[in-house]
């Protein structure tokens, strides 16, 4: 999955954390040991992820010509 988002109206009402749980345990039964999320340094996402267990192993930089 990439580039998730929930809509407005349904924020807080734990889709996400159900398509997260979902997407590991699916993750588990095919034997799927390599599980990464990406997020910035400096935005939300990256702190959700920490209290669902992920932790910080590095960065990645993308550059994009305009």
């Amino acid at each position: 999955m990439e580039d998730l988002v929930t809509a407005a109206s349904h924020l807080g009402q734990g889709h996400a954390g159900a398509v997260l749980d979902t997407a590991l345990r699916l993750a588990d039964e095919a034997g799927c040991a390599t599980r990464f999320l990406t997020a910035l340094a400096d935005d939300w996402p990256r702190h959700w992820y920490e209290r669902r267990g992920f932790v910080p192993v590095g960065a990645v930089h993308c550059f994009e010509r305009a």
